[in-house]
């Protein structure tokens, strides 16, 4: 009885004036690549049909985030801090009749062309700011602090060749680990309806960190002969990430429940290199963007 009674509205308008809120969330994104095209094949042996492009789709899956804010209401001072992660795979394979070629230019004949990949994503924000303009429907937070994300992408492609015999393997990872500072700017409209909060979230960072690459390739078709490289820089990576999201709350003296769910949208431009080998056929490491998007559902309890 009590339980209940706490959880009892004040009232049906106004905010819930916590000052610290600790909540869990279960994201289920996908991977949003470029540059995923793994091989080309045709079935005609004589190339008399227009050739396929395969490339490796990206799959949903589930991942979570933790998070809490503490609120200072005498001077409307927020801090904030918030951990992510999420493990993506996919895999995709296409036999052929006819000729295939990889995506750089290694040609086999009536053979599969095989690819599986696994990304790991994990990122943690420190933030504190103000909340300022909270009149009736409108509140309005700037907040300003640090990020901290670690990418990983490991990738293997695998050609098996029936003529002549013999089998192509190119695998590679590149990781990205880095910090910078970042800003965060979020619009709500509180109360449009009964106890709910409608908020457009919107962020960017500046991360500095270390790109890295290890990759191998062994070939037994034509020629045998295997090949590894490393690489590594610092660099700089911009990171943009919105998010739009729904709030029903229900309050009381002590205590506040928030159920949440929404959809957001996290992108880093060129952080990790493309998981091949550099050789002869790719002697230039190419670079990659990466981002991840999806909805989201979340569970908060504020005192």
């Amino acid at each position: 009885m009590k339980v209940l009674l706490l959880l009892i509205p004040l009232s049906l308008f106004g905010f819930c004036r916590e000052t610290a809120e600790v909540g869990a969330k279960l994201v289920y994104w996908k991977p949003i690549d470029a540059n995923d095209h793994y091989a080309t094949i045709w079935q005609a042996p004589d190339q008399s049909d227009l050739g396929e492009r395969r490339f490796l789709k990206p799959h949903y899956n589930w991942g979570w985030q933790v998070d809490a804010r503490w609120i200072l209401p005498e001077c409307d001072l927020v801090s904030a801090f918030n951990v992510t992660s999420i493990v993506f795979h996919s895999r995709d394979s296409k036999g052929s009749t006819g000729l295939f070629i990889d995506d750089v230019g290694n040609e086999f004949v009536e053979g599969v062309a095989r690819i599986s990949s696994k990304q790991k994503y994990v990122s943690g924000d420190l933030e504190t700011g103000l909340r300022f303009l909270e009149r009736l429907t409108l509140r309005l937070e700037f907040l300003a602090g640090v990020r901290y994300s670690f990418l990983v992408t490991k990738r293997d492609n695998r050609a098996t060749s029936s003529v002549p015999v013999g089998v192509n393997t190119r695998k590679g990872t590149s990781t990205f680990s880095g910090a910078g500072p970042r800003i965060h700017l979020s619009f709500a409209g509180v109360e449009l309806l009964p106890n709910t909060t409608f908020t457009l979230h919107t962020a960017a960072a500046l991360l500095i960190g270390r790109r890295k690459l290890t990759a191998s390739e062994s070939n037994t078709i034509r020629y045998d002969f295997e090949v590894g490289n490393q690489l590594r820089e610092t660099v700089p990576v911009p990171d943009l990430d919105l998010r739009v999201q729904i709030q029903y709350s229900v309050c009381s003296a002590l205590v506040s429940l928030t159920g949440e769910v929404g959809y957001e949208l996290r992108h880093y431009f060129l952080p990790l290199y493309q998981p091949e080998p550099v050789s002869i056929e790719a002697p230039v490491p190419r670079t990659k963007r990466l981002g991840f998007a999806g909805p989201y559902a979340a569970l908060r309890i504020g005192f």
